[in-house]
């Protein structure tokens, strides 16, 4: 059986690029009716076929939950806040947990699949079983859980993947029954005995504020102008700036001038700030490693990071 990549729902939500991870969606805007009757881009993409073990296995978290009615909408994508009941797999929030869905059409490669998911198309007080990957984000204040392969596992109803089709066509072997407690019990068994391949989509110091952590983490320290203003996006409240680069402390980059996705407003053109980074795939851009990744030159921690970067080379 081939092994397939994790499907994303979305673009990277470091940067609104057709790139991921987990992945790949390449963007095609259209319109369509949303949520509440609102106005949403469509997005096509592409994804390698995953049978529904397999989606179990990549999952990061497998997740009983509520949906409580209520969400977020950042550009094209639609965060919906749902209440745990019960862990299957993964780590416990101990608390609510926000589910990220657009509208998309999705061609499933060399699978002859095409199917269709809708922003935030839950029912308010409606218990759901949810198949997730987690992502962390710099550039959001909390984690988000895409759905894996349009799996809708709704208590009460045929729980079903890809093209609103039995799981159990795509299973392994055949769940005991069709309804929402065959297919649970099929997955409660598949996770004791199946393979776990899932991987979280982010680094663990993202929220870190420790700064000598941060530095240690991070792939690219460097002294930065931000000198042009190239875009920003509505998806995650972001910035990209071409930037010169006057000085790398710690790793490499490409070139004298690079692309720096910011927080939005956290910059000014032509001044100097030190920056924590990780470069983004072949994608051309680079990222904030975490939240305290950006140093303005009168900062405190503008000198701290290059104290710490002197101690770890008089150690090594």
């Amino acid at each position: 059986m081939k092994k397939a990549a994790l499907l994303s729902l979305a673009f990277v939500f470091a940067f609104s690029l057709a790139l991921s991870g987990c992945g790949t969606v390449a963007p095609d805007p259209g319109e369509s009716s949303g949520p509440a009757g609102s106005e949403v881009v469509v997005i096509n993409g592409r994804a390698e076929y995953m049978t529904f073990d397999e989606s179990l296995s990549a999952a990061t978290d497998i997740v009983a939950a509520v949906y409580t009615g209520e969400y977020e909408r950042h550009g094209v994508y639609y965060d919906s806040t749902f209440t745990p009941v019960e862990w299957l797999k993964g780590t416990d929030t101990q608390g609510d947990i926000r589910v990220r869905t657009c509208d998309m059409t999705v061609d499933v490669t060399d699978a002859g699949i095409r199917y269709k998911t809708k922003a935030n198309d839950y029912v308010q007080g409606a218990k759901y079983v949810l198949v997730l990957s987690k992502t962390i984000s710099v550039y959001l204040p909390y984690d988000v859980y895409l759905p894996m392969n349009n799996i809708m596992i709704e208590y009460g109803e045929t729980p079903t993947m890809y093209n609103d089709s039995f799981v159990g066509d795509f299973s392994e072997s055949e769940p005991e029954s069709e309804d929402t407690s065959g297919v649970i019990n099929y997955i409660e068994e598949f996770l004791l005995s199946g393979e776990d391949v899932s991987r979280v989509t982010g680094y663990d110091f993202i929220r870190s504020d420790d700064i000598a952590e941060v530095v240690s983490g991070s792939s690219v320290v460097a002294e930065v102008v931000p000198e042009e203003l190239t875009g920003s996006s509505d998806n995650n409240d972001t910035e990209r700036y071409l930037c010169s680069v006057r000085d790398v402390l710690k790793g490499t980059v490409d070139g004298e001038s690079i692309n720096i996705i910011f927080i939005a407003d956290s910059v000014e053109p032509g001044s100097e700030y030190l920056v924590m980074l990780e470069q983004a795939g072949d994608s051309g851009y680079y990222i904030l490693s975490s939240k305290i990744s950006v140093c303005g030159s009168g900062d405190e921690s503008f000198e701290d990071v290059k104290d710490i970067l002197r101690g770890s080379a008089q150690d090594s």
